[in-house]
C-alpha cells in the first residue's frame, strides 16, 4: 500500500488496477492491533501446536529431550507457516477493464480465491456511503485501557465511536464494497479516480469546455 494511503491504484491504457486490504467497515476489537496482532496469534497458534505435541506424547510415552528439540522445531516452522497462510493480509483486488467491458473483484481466502465478475456497462454509479459504529462492551474496552496505561502505551481513541466511509459499485443487482476508511478526504479522492476511468468524466468535461 502507498504509505499514507490505504490502497494501491495503477492505470494502464484501458486498465485500472485498484488493490487494497481495507474494504470492510467493522469495529475494531478491545484488543487493540498494538497489542494483539497477527504476528502474536501466529506465535500462539504455533505454541499450541507444540504444547499439544508435547502432551500426547507425555500421554502415549516417557518425554525425552528428543521430544522438546522436535515441539521447538516444529514451533520455529509453524510460526511463518501461521503468519503467511492461516493470519495473512486479507487483500482485495478490483479490476477496470474497458477493453474486455469487465470488472474483476478477487479477494484472497484461507483457501483459493473468491472472484466476481461483473461487465463494466452494467455499472451505473460508484457511491459512497457513511457508516458510524458506536462502541459495545464498554467493561472490555476499559480492561484495555488499563492494561495498556500500565503498559506505558494509552489508547484514549479506543472507545470512540468509529466512523466509516464506504465505497460501493453499484449495479442494478445491488452494491459491492471494495473500499471503507475512515477518512472521508481518502475515500473521496478514490472515487473521483475510478469515476473518471470508468465514465470517462474528464474527456466529457474537456468536451464540453471546448464547446462553450
Amino acid at each position: 500500500m502507498n504509505n499514507d494511503l490505504r490502497y494501491k491504484i495503477a492505470v494502464s491504457g484501458e486498465t485500472l488496477s485498484l488493490l487494497t486490504t481495507s474494504f470492510r467497515a467493522e469495529r475494531k476489537s478491545v484488543l487493540h492491533s498494538g497489542i494483539y496482532t497477527k504476528e502474536l496469534s501466529s506465535m500462539f497458534a504455533a505454541f499450541i501446536v507444540s504444547f499439544i505435541y508435547i502432551i500426547y506424547v507425555s500421554f502415549i510415552s516417557q518425554l525425552h529431550w528428543l521430544n522438546f528439540i522436535i515441539a521447538s522445531v516444529g514451533f520455529i516452522v509453524l510460526f511463518p507457516i501461521c503468519r503467511i497462510f492461516i493470519f495473512k493480509e486479507h487483500l482485495m483486488s478490483v479490476i477496470f477493464d474497458k477493453s474486455n467491458n469487465l470488472i474483476t473483484i478477487t479477494q484472497n481466502c484461507i483457501i483459493g480465491k473468491k472472484i466476481q465478475q461483473k461487465k463494466l456497462s452494467s455499472l451505473s454509479e460508484i457511491t459512497i456511503d457513511h457508516k458510524m459504529i458506536e462502541p459495545q462492551n464498554q467493561d472490555g474496552i476499559e480492561f484495555v485501557k488499563k492494561i495498556s496505561l500500565s503498559h506505558g502505551a494509552p489508547m484514549p481513541d479506543l472507545g470512540s465511536i468509529e466512523h466509516f466511509y464506504n465505497i460501493n459499485l453499484a449495479f442494478s443487482n445491488g452494491l459491492i464494497m471494495i473500499f471503507s476508511a475512515p477518512d472521508q478526504i481518502e475515500s473521496e479522492g478514490l472515487v473521483k479516480i475510478i469515476r473518471e476511468f470508468c465514465f470517462d468524466i474528464s474527456k466529457e468535461n474537456t468536451c464540453q469546455k471546448e464547446l462553450i
